[in-house]
């Protein structure tokens, strides 16, 4: 499975453009959410397409197909979080803070478990609540 890692926050991240080979590659992009702002990564597969938010225990994530197409889906926290319906958090792309809505942020360990679904097998867990947005 070949999957290309582009951070889409820093340009200049020497990582962009390298193959993922499997989950621990990117140990250390998770690790740099403790002392980045909050920021997105993207991980493209042959047929897919994972924006990842990463920031300070929490996290996002968005599957689209690779050629860009809808549907795009979300990943949505579990229900009995509760979280204000305005409440929203920032994560950077491109220099640009972009909101994400609460519910749409889930704890750091899931995002983890997301991607690493993604990087073992190039497609969306299915064990997670998606939403078309």
């Amino acid at each position: 499975m070949s999957i290309t890692f582009r951070d889409e926050q820093d340009e200049n991240n020497p990582r962009n453009g390298s193959t993922v080979q499997n989950p621990s590659d990117l140990d250390e992009v998770f690790m740099s959410a403790a002392r980045r702002p909050p920021f997105f990564f993207s991980l493209t597969s042959h047929d897919s397409h994972l924006l990842v938010g990463v920031g300070r225990g929490i996290g996002c994530v968005q599957h689209s197909d690779a050629d860009g197409n809808v549907p795009y889906l979300a990943a949505v926290r579990q229900q009995g979080d509760s979280a204000g319906a305005d409440a929203y958090e920032e994560f950077l792309i491109a220099d640009t803070p972009t909101p994400i809505a609460s519910r749409y942020c889930l704890p750091l360990p899931d995002v983890m478990k997301i991607v690493e679904v993604f990087v073992r097998c190039g497609g969306r867990a299915t064990d997670i609540l998606w939403e078309e947005i």
